[in-house]
């Protein structure tokens, strides 16, 4: 069973967002975000684990937004939670930055956020 005494990340609620950074102003609200256009939530429940896969699509219509924007997603997740991938395919999802000019640089890139965030991505380590 969860136990959230256990895991300092494990405050209950929340939603994924997509925050503007960079050098748009903020509102007097605070902070930049993106609208959700779309979830969707597939998977597979087995006793108390879950296999899921969340896709969340952000955007801003033309007239709404006419600029690159840079942004960063923010999803919580509890602190019991795994995250799995590969290796290819974030250096794909890198390659779609205009920032990223080439694989090499993409790999750089994926290699500093692996070596930064190792403790938390054990299932990326050689």
């Amino acid at each position: 069973m969860f136990n959230r005494q256990i895991y300092e990340n494990s405050q209950p609620g929340g939603i994924g967002l997509l925050e503007i950074v960079g050098e748009m102003e903020e509102t007097e609200a605070g902070g930049l975000f993106v609208p959700l256009k779309r979830t969707e939530l597939r998977g597979e429940i087995t006793g108390p684990l879950a296999a899921l896969r969340l896709i969340q699509t952000y955007g801003y219509s033309r007239e709404q937004c006419d600029q690159v924007l840079e942004a960063v997603y923010r999803f919580p997740l509890p602190g019991d939670a795994a995250v799995t991938g590969s290796v290819e395919l974030a250096l794909q999802a890198l390659l779609v930055d205009p920032m990223v000019n080439d694989i090499d640089q993409a790999r750089a890139l994926l290699d500093e956020m692996l070596d930064v965030q190792r403790d938390y991505l054990p299932q990326f380590q050689p």
